[in-house]
């Protein structure tokens, strides 16, 4: 199995960008129940959150989907 990092300097990878309010995490949870994994695609999933509070949402979204949920950290 390649590393992802071998994948990305071999392929093309579409990134879709999603953005939700805070009220939208039922429908992203909806969203990534449905969504299948052989998209061959990489979902940035961007919400309002206060600043000042650790985002939970990868362990939210995590168990709805099949695919790695991540938090993004800065250089990535």
């Amino acid at each position: 199995m390649s590393s992802p990092n071998e994948y990305l300097a071999s392929e093309t990878l579409p990134v879709v960008g999603i953005g939700g309010s805070a009220g939208s995490l039922q429908s992203l949870k909806s969203f990534l129940a449905n969504l299948p994994v052989d998209t061959g695609a990489a979902y940035v999933i961007v919400t309002h959150y206060p600043k000042d509070e650790r985002s939970l949402l990868p362990e939210i979204l995590g168990p709805q989907t099949a695919l790695p949920v991540q938090m993004a950290e800065e250089g990535e």
